[in-house]
């Protein structure tokens, strides 16, 4: 896979969370955003076969309380032509408890990474409509 710069990372986190932002704002779920990027995106017809990122918002889930197929079985699936994920933060453990999530991708040969520096906003949006302790 063709190596992306650390400015490529930021604009693509960027567009991730630009994304985030558009999900409505609940009390049971983070507002996520993901962007799947490929270096080499010339004919449409490979494209699925070329390595792809996933750059998400946030760390993938591993469970999801309302009983649909969890993010990081999604990228197991598909893990042929994911090959890296780049992420935000960590899940929060509110919902669930701990994450194995990136354990489970990097022991399937996904490289998962994080992309420093949006911490605070990325954690903004995904909470925005929770209920607040203070």
């Amino acid at each position: 896979m063709a190596s992306r710069t650390e400015r490529d990372h930021q604009t693509l986190m960027r567009q991730a969370l630009t994304l985030a932002k558009k999900s409505p704002p609940k009390p049971s779920n983070f507002r996520v955003g993901a962007v799947l990027h490929a270096t080499n995106e010339e004919g449409l017809v490979d494209i699925m076969k070329t390595p792809h990122a996933l750059y998400t918002t946030m760390e993938p889930c591993f469970k999801r309380l309302s009983g649909k197929l969890p993010c990081v079985e999604r990228i197991l699936r598909q893990k042929s032509w994911v090959r890296e994920v780049y992420l935000g933060v960590q899940e929060p453990d509110n919902f669930v408890g701990q994450n194995p999530g990136r354990a489970m991708l990097e022991s399937a040969g996904i490289k998962v990474e994080a992309v420093p520096g949006y911490e605070k906003e990325i954690l903004e949006v995904a909470t925005a409509g929770h209920v607040s302790d203070a």
